[in-house]
Formats: C-alpha cells, sequence, structure tokens
C-alpha cells in the first residue's frame, strides 16, 4: 500500500473525549464504479507517453495540476481543452509538483529534495511568475504549501528543523503577506495539518487524537466539521483523511483501516452523501486528492507507479 496525501502525512483519528465539534458521519457504498467514469490522464512529452503521473488538483474551470515523471520530473497544468504545460519551480534538483490550482488559474507549487527531506514553496500566476511563498519560522526544513484560492489566501505547513522528515510540521496560513500559526480549536486534537482551502476561504486538514487516529475537518471561517467516513479504523494510524474541499464543500480523501493503515480507499463526499472512491485499475491503491464543483475527481493510483485518473459522473 502506498498513501499519499498532500502534506506527505498519513492522518488517523477516532472521536473518543472530543467536545464542541459537529461531525459528519455516512456510510459508504460499496464502491463508485456505478456513478462515475473513470478514465485516464495521460501525459506526453517529446512523443512519448510518461509513465508515471501524480494528479492532484482540478478547478472549476476543469484545469487539472500534478506532477510528472518523464525522463525529468517536472509540474504540469491541464487546461479544459486538454492543452498541458510543464514547468520547473525555481530551484535545482529535486521534484516539481503542482499542488493546487485555483479558479483564476494561480497555482502552489512546491519543490522537494530528499535528503535531507526540505521544501521549497511558490505562488505560480498563470503568466508563470513565481512568487516565493515562505514562512518566516520555517527552518532549513522548509515550507509546504498544500493549498491556494485565487484571493491568493494560501495554507500549509512549515518545518522548523533542518530535515522536514525529523521535524513536526506546523500548520500556517498566509493571506495578503502575513503568516499565522493555524489553532485548531478541538479538545484533544493533535498534529494538526493543512490540505486545502476553497474560493470562500474554507479551510480542509486533518488531526490526530489522543490515540493517533486520523480525523479530516474543514474549516468554515472559525466553524469546525470533523469528519469520519463510517469504515475508518480506530487503531493507530487508521482513520479518515481529507485531502481538499471544493466550493459546494464537496470533500475527497482517504479511509485507513487495518491498524497503521494498512487497508485504505479513497472517498468522495458530495450532497451529504460518502461514495468510497477507487480507480478500478487500483482498487486499495487510490488517492483522489481533488474534487470540483462538478463532481468531477481526480487522483492518482500506483501499478506500482503512480498513474493518473479522472472520475467524472455517469449521465
Amino acid at each position: 500500500m502506498r498513501q499519499r496525501s498532500r502534506l506527505g502525512v498519513t492522518v488517523l483519528v477516532s472521536l473518543a473525549g472530543m467536545t464542541g465539534i459537529s461531525v459528519a458521519h455516512a456510510a459508504p457504498p460499496a464502491g463508485a464504479a456505478a456513478r462515475y467514469h473513470f478514465s485516464a490522464l495521460n501525459i506526453r512529452r517529446a512523443g512519448h507517453v510518461c509513465r508515471t503521473v501524480q494528479v492532484t488538483s482540478i478547478n472549476d474551470r476543469g484545469v487539472i495540476g500534478g506532477a510528472v515523471y518523464c525522463g525529468q520530473a517536472r509540474g504540469f497544468l491541464r487546461s479544459g481543452d486538454g492543452k498541458t504545460e510543464l514547468f520547473a519551480a525555481p530551484g535545482k534538483g529535486g521534484t516539481t509538483l503542482v499542488n493546487t490550482v485555483a479558479d483564476n488559474g494561480i497555482a502552489a507549487v512546491s519543490r522537494q529534495w530528499n535528503h535531507p527531506l526540505r521544501y521549497a514553496s511558490f505562488e505560480r500566476s498563470p503568466s508563470g511568475t513565481f512568487t516565493a511563498i515562505a514562512d518566516p519560522n520555517a527552518g532549513k526544513g522548509g515550507t509546504l504549501v498544500s493549498g491556494i484560492n485565487s484571493s491568493g489566501t494560501a495554507v500549509g505547513a512549515y518545518y522548523p528543523g533542518s530535515n522536514a522528515a525529523g521535524s513536526g510540521g506546523i500548520a500556517f496560513v498566509v493571506d495578503g503577506g502575513h503568516y499565522r500559526d493555524f489553532r485548531l480549536h478541538l479538545a484533544g486534537a493533535r498534529k494538526v495539518f493543512l490540505t486545502g482551502i476553497n474560493e470562500q476561504g474554507v479551510i480542509a486538514g486533518g488531526f490526530s487524537d489522543r490515540r493517533d487516529v486520523l480525523h479530516g475537518f474543514v474549516d468554515r471561517k472559525g466553524k469546525v466539521t470533523v469528519i469520519s467516513v463510517k469504515g475508518a479504523g480506530r487503531s493507530k494510524g487508521d482513520g479518515t483523511v481529507v485531502d481538499t474541499v471544493a466550493n459546494n464543500g464537496a470533500t475527497v480523501g482517504l479511509v485507513l483501516s487495518g491498524q497503521d493503515g494498512a487497508t485504505q480507499h479513497g472517498f468522495v463526499r458530495r450532497d451529504g452523501e460518502t461514495t468510497i472512491m477507487d480507480d478500478p485499475r487500483g482498487v486499495g491503491d487510490s488517492v483522489p486528492q481533488g474534487v470540483n464543483r462538478s463532481g468531477t475527481v481526480v487522483g492518482s493510483y500506483f501499478a506500482p507507479s503512480a498513474r493518473g485518473f479522472v472520475a467524472r459522473i455517469r449521465k
């Protein structure tokens, strides 16, 4: 099993001991094949189909973002009419990834280095100009932006240590150049992380409880709803991960069970109904990471390298 989330974390949470929150439960149906049509998202470079594609985001205009590994590691944006742009974030080495793309075309882009693990993040304009996003409290582990909206408000994590793998990320919000640590006012919530923000400023994220079980949440200007999909495990490393929130409140993420998330399935929650979301070619190894207002879901499955998918609601 390969778990992939926008912040490279696994989210496990149970609701024991938590008060003052709204909890959204929904029993997951058997699967999404009857409701969604799945298609592969293929990227070509120099006339060849790239075999490794990670898809992370889709906006309401149908623009899709992610990363492609095809001789070189590049971020990509694909417009609604199928035109694809490949590019690298400023810096040398590492991997470029588009984490999300807002409706006006600005994108949250990161460059990742693995030895040691560290990040640099940027806002990329529709014209291709990069502006650094770097929390002033970050150490050499850097800053990882996971979401951005059209107003330029961004969310993510910064790492105060020299190695992002060895120091816990601290959730932050930046708006108009002003950085602030994000506070989730829930009793018992630990290891809070943020995964996305929509055009209304609604924030998606997750946390672990005192048993290291993961829970997802959405924060609507201080009103927090915890999302816990039925079927999620209640042991350490299990739970529900929410990876983004669309402009109409739809969310996608992962359901983890089997202790330490040994079993995983994707899910989409839309109009109060939850559907298990696995690409038929990658059941148990699918990671939906983006959803838009129309209900189109994008993500990746692993067979064994990452392959992108687009799932559209059947008419």
